[in-house]
């Protein structure tokens, strides 16, 4: 049992540096791009496209990784009104696990729609302009951050009803 613990444990390590670096290193490389976008347009007077269809595919990519690094640190919007409504905190730990096995519901489902839009963006594919790029490399970073998203909300709720069994919420 603790082999399982340690193992879980570096996998989400792995899967938590892995998104923080990709995110960081996309930020960054739209920065460039769009930083050498302007020096070429208002310097040289000569515009580059393709920088400017790469930066947008990157906001585009950086948006569908950090699906799963929002969803990791609880930091998407909310407004918790449980309190106001509901006073025993077990009775709130309750309603937070039914709402949280709801979401995490709503994201597997959103999985399996990801994966079919996914594939149908393979089989019918649209070439960018540009780049030359099929959009459906875009697609697959969807569904990679739609995976992190329903782990990351599963494992969410059993973190709660292992504190509602022990009694911390």
């Amino acid at each position: 049992m603790r082999l399982l613990i340690v193992i879980r444990g570096l996998i989400f390590s792995a899967i938590k540096n892995t998104e923080e670096f990709l995110t960081g290193v996309i930020v960054g490389l739209i920065t460039l791009f769009i930083f050498f976008q302007v020096i070429t347009r208002y310097v040289l007077r000569w515009a580059v496209p393709e920088l400017e269809e790469a930066a947008a595919y990157g906001m585009l990519v950086l948006v569908f990784i950090s699906i799963g690094l929002v969803t990791r640190r609880r930091m998407h919007v909310k407004v918790d009104i449980v309190p106001l409504f509901i006073k025993n905190e077990r009775a709130q730990g309750m309603f937070k696990l039914g709402a949280d096995l709801i979401i995490a519901i709503a994201s597997l489902v959103f999985i399996y729609l990801a994966f079919q839009y996914m594939m149908s963006v393979w089989e019918y594919p649209f070439i960018s302009l540009y780049l030359k790029l099929n959009e459906g490399y875009l697609k697959v970073f969807l569904f990679i951050g739609a995976v992190l998203m329903g782990g990351y909300w599963v494992a969410i709720g059993v973190r709660d009803i292992a504190g509602l069994v022990k009694g911390r919420r």
